[in-house]
């Protein structure tokens, strides 16, 4: 009815179903069911140009394969296609690859932290994220190359070198 307020009574009772209700619901819509998880060790491939990580699933794979920070960036992300394995490939210059030099060994270390997601949708118990590193050994650079001196053709006649004369007279100021 207009102009009328409806109040709700909130007693011990009342407020006792609620934190059960809360209780009791919260296990379901945290624990998501997911039978599915990665099998052995994931391999990793240092390229020329990029890394690559592949893995094998117990069940077909419908999540994501992605570089921590940038999901939304194209070439970033590989998104599950049922499949029973999946992987995620990175050229150097994309989805900001780490390269750090090394003096010793010398070489390039090239990084990046991978994140695997097994629902589309939500994180769940089994995902896991992996920091994954190749590293480039410097090849050794031996430089040869020839010199050769000589001296310029010319007067080389170094046994008749005068020596200098120096002429030093004392004179005292005029007077006038």
């Amino acid at each position: 009815m207009p102009g009328t307020t409806t109040t709700y009574r909130r007693d011990g009772a009342h407020l006792f179903y609620y934190i059960l209700t809360v209780l009791l619901a919260t296990p379901w819509l945290l624990a998501i069911p997911l039978d599915n998880g990665i099998i052995g060790e994931p391999e990793l491939e240092c390229g020329p140009v990029s890394i690559a990580l592949t893995f094998a699933t117990l069940n077909s794979f419908h999540g994501h394969v992605y570089v921590k920070g940038r999901f939304e960036e194209p070439g970033c992300r590989s998104d599950g296609t049922g499949e029973k394995s999946a992987g995620l490939t990175l050229p150097f210059s994309t989805c900001g690859i780490l390269r750090e030099r090394s003096l010793s060994p010398r070489g390039i270390f090239a990084s990046a932290t991978i994140i695997i997601t097994f629902h589309p949708y939500f994180l769940t118990k089994v995902d896991r994220a992996f920091n994954v590193k190749c590293f480039y050994m410097e090849a050794d650079k031996v430089y040869h190359h020839t010199i050769s001196t000589f001296i310029p053709a010319g007067n080389n006649n170094s046994n008749n070198i005068n020596m200098a004369t120096v002429i030093m007279t004392l004179t005292t100021p005029m007077s006038w």
